[in-house]
């Protein structure tokens, strides 16, 4: 019986089960919350937040009208300052949930 390392099998598992992709979503909506918290400040937190990706977009829960119309006018700015930070384009679109 050959001998599998525990690293190799627990890599295995964690792609056979899918938590890898959910891992990497997560770390996705943690740099989209960043930016947001560069873009508008600490206060950010209580009017917007990254919830989680659908697709290749990324979905903003937004509570104040004033920063969900920036983030429409600067969709653009946004999500290529997404890509930059994933040092990849990933990202194509930007839901907001108003």
């Amino acid at each position: 019986m050959p001998w599998h390392s525990f690293k190799d099998l627990a890599n295995k598992r964690i792609k056979k089960s899918g938590l890898e992709q959910k891992i990497f979503q997560s770390a996705i909506v943690e740099g989209a919350n960043n930016i947001l918290e560069q873009w508008f400040g600490e206060q950010s937190v209580g009017r917007g937040r990254a919830v989680y990706i659908q697709g290749s977009s990324i979905v903003i829960a937004v509570l104040d009208k004033d920063m969900a119309f920036y983030l429409e006018t600067r969709e653009k700015d946004f999500i290529n300052s997404l890509n930059i930070l994933l040092e990849k384009e990933i990202i194509n679109g930007l839901i907001l949930l108003k």
